[in-house]
């Protein structure tokens, strides 16, 4: 059986070939034969053969990258070794990986047995994972974990063998090789963010701490980068940097011209190395309420805009004023602002209230009649302009306004006249000044009740009756004749006549007025009834022949002395009576009855 050529593996193994093909020895090449400092190389087995003749070509590829020069400790990296020879279909290696100090780095991982074998720590080829087919060129691909941080460079010392099948152990081309790798700073990583509130303002600053971890290098900059309102950094906005290979509180600010939004995000980056931190958690941007502005209906303050609201006297917060309306109580200047999701307020410009109606008298009763003369006072505070005039404005249940009388500035109390046909419930009242423009606050509500219709008044003779038989005032020439209350009233001398009456506590319109001219008072009596003496000084004899009632009237019309009496014979006392002509009336069954006598 031929004895194949023997194949000295370098780096982990350089097995022996048998000279018949099918023979293997799977114990591989012994051990230290890489080249490494202390060790030989193949070339004490293969005698004569040339070492490192230049012809074949290496490469060791870590992870796919052909130009690695340092290692991540503790990483692991799948590496290929690959040979290339023309036309040579055998091929055999042996590798160990050393520190500076001698010591064995890190650790070698056969990925695949059939080709690849450790042996001592040596990783060499097998027997099978000799043969290259095609001829010219074979790799061997295993895994390699790096040392923890600390080890240093990592050489990797490798012996190869390309043989020329001659069956013998000359004629083969022997190469050693050395690939270094030092050791790199371990992996930098930049935790989230740590963002102080949930919301903010456009142009609000705050300070961002974070942690990172790993080696930063000289020049770093850790960046603050603000996501658009979704949490997306396709295109971020620097916030603030950091000039530092540590981290520190970094100072950011929410740029102005950022949108409303409730998803934005916050991440740090650094340059050296270049790595992006993980992202913060969500917050809220919004951008504050625009100025509000203060208006006035003389009575109230009212904010444009949405709340809530704050509203400051001379500067000063004003406690439970969040109100869109507020209404002032003292004197001074006033200013609202409007809050909007962790912005600081938008302030309005300054409102001057530099006078006010402090109180108006309320109703005296619950209802009052129609054309009744309201008599109010009221308190003012401040200075009100020369030209001011206060109006008393009456307000119906439905908003209608009735302004009813005016005073100037000076006054201190305002009269004004109910007007006629205004009745109904639920009426209040309030005073308006008109420079500067004021309101008092309203009056509590009362109703306003209708006068009763007028009566009508009806002639005979110079006797008048009312159409109302109760509650009656007689009037001559617009003068309420003094005991004149009947429902008729016989005129004594010449005037204008006219009556009122009440009733609910309401006083009628004047009636028809009836106009005597031609007064001649007629005695007239029925039969039974007289008087004497006539002129009379002192007492006045009266027959009776039934019971009525007597009065005695001047020729006015005024009543100065009245009295029921029964049937018979009386005597009335007239010494309270001035001297003059007077008309005593009998009013009985029969009707009435007059007498005409002097006083002496």
């Amino acid at each position: 059986m031929l004895k194949r050529l023997t194949l000295l593996l370098v780096v982990l193994f350089i097995g022996l070939l048998a000279v018949d093909q099918a023979y293997t020895n799977s114990g591989g090449a012994p051990t230290g034969h890489t080249g490494a400092p202390g060790e030989s190389n193949c070339t004490s087995c293969h005698g004569g053969a040339a070492l490192n003749p230049a012809n074949a070509i290496r490469t060791l590829v870590f992870n796919g990258n052909t130009g690695l020069t340092s290692y991540i400790p503790g990483t692991t990296y799948t590496v290929v070794y690959t040979v290339s020879n023309p036309a040579t279909s055998v091929f055999g290696f042996q590798m160990i990986a050393k520190r500076a100090n001698g010591t064995n780095a890190g650790t070698f991982v056969v990925t695949s047995p059939t080709q690849t074998q450790l042996v001592s720590g040596y990783l060499q080829q097998t027997f099978s994972g000799s043969q290259a087919s095609p001829a010219g060129s074979k790799s061997w691909s295993f895994s390699w974990t790096a040392p923890a941080a600390g080890a240093g460079t990592v050489s990797f010392y490798v012996a190869t063998n390309v043989a020329n099948g001659n069956g013998g152990t000359s004629g083969d081309e022997i190469y050693t090789n050395v690939f270094t790798l030092t050791e790199a700073a371990a992996s930098a990583s930049i935790a989230s963010p740590i963002v102080p509130a949930s919301a903010y303002c456009v142009g609000a600053t705050l300070q961002l701490t974070f942690n990172a971890t790993g080696t930063f290098g000289s020049g770093n900059v850790f960046t603050a980068q603000l996501s658009d309102a979704n949490g997306n950094f396709a295109s971020p906005t620097t916030i603030g940097s950091l000039s530092s290979l540590t981290p520190a509180p970094i100072s950011a600010n929410i740029p102005t011209g950022a949108a409303a939004g409730t998803g934005y995000k916050i991440r740090v980056v650094a340059s050296n190395p270049a790595t992006t931190g993980a992202e913060s958690t969500p917050f809220t941007v919004s951008i504050p309420a625009a100025t509000p502005v203060i208006s006035s209906n003389g009575f109230n303050l009212s904010s444009s805009g949405s709340g809530p609201f704050v509203w400051f006297l001379n500067g000063n917060p004003i406690s439970g004023a969040t109100n869109a309306t507020y209404t002032p109580t003292q004197l001074g200047s006033y200013m609202v602002g409007i809050e909007n999701n962790g912005c600081s307020p938008s302030i309005s410009t300054p409102f001057t209230v530099a006078a006010l109606i402090s109180g108006v008298q309320q109703p005296t009763t619950p209802a009052v009649c129609e054309e009744t003369g309201l008599l109010r006072g009221f308190n003012t505070l401040g200075n009100f302009d020369p030209v001011n005039q206060f109006t008393l404005v009456l307000i119906a249940s439905n908003g209608t306004e009735t302004s009813l009388a005016t005073t100037l500035t000076t006054s201190s109390s305002l009269l004004a006249l109910l007007p006629p046909g205004l009745t109904g419930n639920g009426f209040r009242y309030r005073l308006r000044a008109s420079s500067p423009l004021a309101l008092s606050a309203l009056s509590n509500t009362f109703d306003i009740l209708p006068n009763p219709p007028a009566a009508i008044i009806s002639q005979s003779g110079f006797t008048l009756t009312s159409s109302v038989q109760q509650g009656n005032t007689w009037f001559k020439d617009g003068i309420a004749i003094s005991g004149a209350f009947q429902q008729t009233y016989t005129v004594t001398e010449n005037g204008e006549y006219s009556v009122r009456y009440s009733a609910n506590n309401c006083q009628s319109p004047f009636s028809n007025s009836i106009t005597i001219t031609n007064v001649s008072v007629v005695d007239q009596a029925h039969p039974g009834f007289r008087i004497f003496p006539n002129p009379v000084q002192e007492l006045l004899q009266l027959v009776a022949p039934e019971a009525g009632h007597m009065q005695v009237r001047d020729l006015q019309g005024r009543s100065l002395l009245q009295q029921s009496l029964d049937a018979g014979n009386h005597e009335l006392a007239l010494s309270e009576l001035a001297a003059g002509l007077y008309v005593l009336y009998w009013e009985d069954s029969r009707g009435t009855s007059l007498r005409r006598f002097v006083k002496q």
